[in-house]
């Protein structure tokens, strides 16, 4: 096949196209002129090519030394040496006089995929004398001319963060990429390897500071360590997709439309299943920071509460009257449970009494209310939705406060995903502009 560069020059003060024909036999992926703009380098398919910026003469055709088409290339600020990066997972620098490779890197199982497609080098570039690649992953890898490998991986998710988990001034994240990330308090990040799947993260807890379970659309539970950076071989498949994932004591719990399973910290293996039966279908679902009791959202916009003695759940009898809309997320307190409704309202409720407190003071809301958080102490409240506002609620008694996180004209472009508290001030939050951010209750009031 054919493929056609332009080239663009001034001409009576404006701007004509010029054709330029340089043939290739696959499709060309980028071009790239030299630093003093006497020549550009194309590529496509395998071949490099060197062209005359004046005549348009091929100049130099560079061997055929990848196996997979080139993406990117890049010369060096002295215009000497150029490097490619290609989708045979190699990242190639080349000398411009002789026409050779320098170096290769070999980038293969460097993100510790098990499907190689995500090490494919997909960019790359010179930051001043070093050498850094993009990798399909969203990897950039700093890499090191003398050894051939790589020197400094940063990392990140490339999509958008479903659901995020505070660990201290650290969180562990899940995005609709089904990565599961590790992020430190100075912004660094770790994947976590050993997890092939591509299908979105839907929930994701840690217990013990170390050890990790989600859930995607995969429908499966997966388990993994902070320390390890990696999965273990250990996951459970639930029967239908999962709605939300939730921990409370050494337990936690993952709501289908159908059922709820139990699980105990150190195993992937529920110790108990509760089927809902009939027209029943569970929205989502929340455990009590004791471990002992279930609250779980259905369709029929009412929640309904399970006792669970370790082995087994019994229904407690406790039923919610019927909301106006339906239930799209639940929190506990150890005083309080918390539910974030498909339009603006929140319910909070009294777990001593099962009454619920001031209902028309939790309405700010503009829409729907997709994640609620307590603080770690249960005096704050803070809840996201569609709006794109955090609001932060004092739930007690004699108090009517509440502070909207508002430090722009919205928290989280297109809505708010997921918060989780850091302490009895700070806290994460995540939406559907791919961001986390950090906040401050008391910068805010």
């Amino acid at each position: 096949m054919e493929d056609w560069h332009y080239r663009t020059k001034t001409d009576g003060g404006g701007y004509k196209v010029n054709p330029v024909e340089v043939k290739h036999e696959n499709t060309v992926n980028m071009i790239r002129y030299a630093p003093d703009g006497a020549n550009f380098i194309s590529v496509g398919g395998k071949q490099v090519k060197m062209v005359n910026a004046e005549t348009h003469e091929v100049v130099k055709e560079f061997g055929k030394e990848h196996k997979g088409s080139i993406y990117a290339v890049s010369f060096s600020p002295d215009g000497k040496q150029f490097i490619t990066s290609s989708a045979d997972k190699t990242v190639k620098l080349w000398d411009v006089e002789s026409g050779k490779v320098l170096n290769s890197f070999d980038m293969k199982g460097k993100s510790l995929f098990a499907k190689n497609v995500k090490d494919m080098q997909v960019g790359c570039t010179f930051a001043g004398s070093k050498i850094v690649s993009l990798s399909l992953c969203g990897d950039i890898n700093y890499l090191d001319e003398k050894t051939g490998g790589v020197g400094r991986v940063v990392q990140s998710f490339t999509g958008v963060v479903t659901s995020l988990a505070a660990t201290g001034e650290d969180c562990v994240v899940t995005s609709n990429q089904g990565e599961v990330f590790s992020y430190l308090g100075n912004g660094s990040a770790k994947r976590i390897n050993g997890c092939d799947s591509d299908k979105p993260g839907v929930g994701v807890v840690v217990m013990g500071g170390d050890t990790i379970y989600s859930t995607s659309n995969e429908d499966r539970v997966y388990e993994s360590s902070i320390k390890a950076g990696a999965f273990s071989p250990n996951h459970f498949n639930l029967e239908h997709a999962p709605k939300n994932i939730s921990a409370g004591g050494d337990n936690f719990i993952t709501t289908t439309s159908q059922e709820v399973y139990v699980f105990t910290k150190g195993s992937t293996n529920p110790v108990a299943t509760h089927k809902f039966g009939g027209n029943l279908e569970a929205l989502c679902g929340a455990i009590s920071p004791e471990g002992n009791e279930i609250s779980i959202g259905f369709k029929d916009k009412k929640v309904r509460t399970f006792a669970f003695d370790g082995s087994s759940l019994t229904d407690s009898g406790k039923v919610s009257d019927t909301f106006e809309h339906e239930p799209i997320s639940i929190v506990y307190s150890s005083t309080h449970m918390a539910v974030g409704l498909q339009t603006k309202f929140i319910k909070l409720f009294d777990r001593s009494s099962w009454a619920v407190i001031a209902p028309e003071r939790f309405c700010f809301h503009n829409s729907r209310v997709d994640t609620v958080a307590f603080s770690p102490s249960g005096r704050y409240l803070a809840s996201g939705g569609l709006d794109q506002n955090i609001i932060i609620w004092d739930t007690t008694p004699e108090k009517a406060n509440r502070y909207k996180l508002k430090k722009e004209a919205f928290t989280h472009r297109d809505g708010v995903l997921s918060i989780s508290w850091i302490d009895e001030d700070q806290l994460y939050s995540a939406g559907n502009d791919g961001a986390i951010k950090k906040w401050s209750v008391k910068a805010m009031k």
